[in-house]
């Protein structure tokens, strides 16, 4: 009876802190619990110096000589496979050649990419169907040349779970137009098809930004 009570107010107490607590108050406490809790720390320093108006990894130097490119998110169903076959397609029409891939640090190994993110792909010419989710290892880390996040959490995670490949990633965002504010690609999952939509038209074009770099970086490197 006592447990059965409990569990009729715990929505009652929801409503009750959502009219006091600032929803973004609450969505960072729950961006908190699903972090790995040996990166909770750095999630919340990454989290204050960017509110402070000091984001963290502003890093857009790629390396001449890098090959091997790794899209790292969440879960791996929806930004970062999602990234990775707008690379592969933006790539391949320069005609560079490359190695792509993905992965996310919580991902379950074999999971279908979700369905939102292969309705919104489709929009993008890019097709989902056949990717399969996969956890990010140490060995992605160590083949990458670079490493690309989607937000602090991944980017907090990568730091505890990987400290010795800190200098391979950036955050994707960095390559969003001038002008763009966030330093983020905000996971879409909780969201609808819109913001799945609208999350891989802001991949689309950091992704095409980062593809433009890249092929001036090597024109420059052939003294084209």
């Amino acid at each position: 009876m006592i447990r059965a009570a409990q569990k009729a107010e715990e929505p009652i107490i929801k409503r009750a802190l959502a009219r006091f607590v600032p929803q973004r108050i609450m969505k960072e406490q729950a961006i908190v619990r699903r972090t790995y809790p040996n990166a909770r720390a750095e999630y919340i320093k990454l989290r204050a110096f960017a509110m402070l108006g000091f984001p963290a990894n502003v890093r857009s130097h790629i390396p001449r000589d890098a090959q091997r490119f790794l899209f790292v998110c969440f879960g791996n169903i929806m930004r970062s496979p999602m990234a990775e076959a707008l690379f592969r397609k933006f790539t391949g029409q320069l005609r560079i050649v490359v190695t792509v891939a993905s992965a996310g640090l919580h991902a379950i190994d074999g999971k279908v990419a979700d369905p939102r993110a292969c309705s919104s792909a489709r929009e993008f010419g890019i097709s989902l169907t056949k990717h399969r989710a996969r956890l990010l290892t140490a060995e992605m880390m160590s083949q990458a040349d670079v490493v690309f996040v989607m937000d602090y959490q991944n980017q907090a995670e990568l730091k505890a779970c990987y400290p010795f490949f800190e200098e391979k990633v950036r955050s994707l965002a960095i390559f969003a137009d001038r002008g763009t504010p966030d330093r983020e690609i905000p996971d879409p999952y909780y969201g609808d098809t819109a913001a799945t939509r609208n999350c891989c038209a802001v991949l689309a074009n950091c992704v095409r930004n980062l593809v433009g770099k890249l092929e001036l970086t090597r024109n420059s490197a052939a003294g084209m």
